[in-house]
């Protein structure tokens, strides 16, 4: 069981996960978002599929109101060197925590 976390995500793209190679697995148990400037937000995730900068996007403008929290819950796999992603669409101050599992096979 892995945490990775963000404090103060704003308009740059943030690796939340960064997939290790060739045999690894993650699965995405839950991801939180809180904003703390006061301001709305508009939330952005993707994983890039192998690293290739082929991006599959998750959430595509979420909208996160001042000083709520927003959860995504849903399982989601990644493999090999897939890389999750986060971004707001503008400079703000969001925090994010993602739990999940990290798994190696050999």
């Amino acid at each position: 069981l892995r945490r990775s976390f963000k404090v103060g995500l704003t308009n740059s793209n943030v690796k939340i996960i960064d997939g290790e190679g060739s045999g690894y697995q993650y699965t995405l148990l839950s991801i939180i978002f809180c904003e703390n400037a006061g301001n709305d937000e508009i939330i952005n995730m993707k994983i890039a599929t192998e690293a290739s900068g082929n991006d599959v996007f998750l959430l595509d403008a979420q909208p996160l109101a001042a000083k709520q929290t927003f959860i995504w819950n849903d399982k989601i796999l990644l493999w090999g060197t897939d890389e999750l992603t986060i971004y707001l669409s503008s400079s703000g101050d969001v925090d994010v925590y993602c739990t999940y599992i990290e798994q190696q096979f050999a």
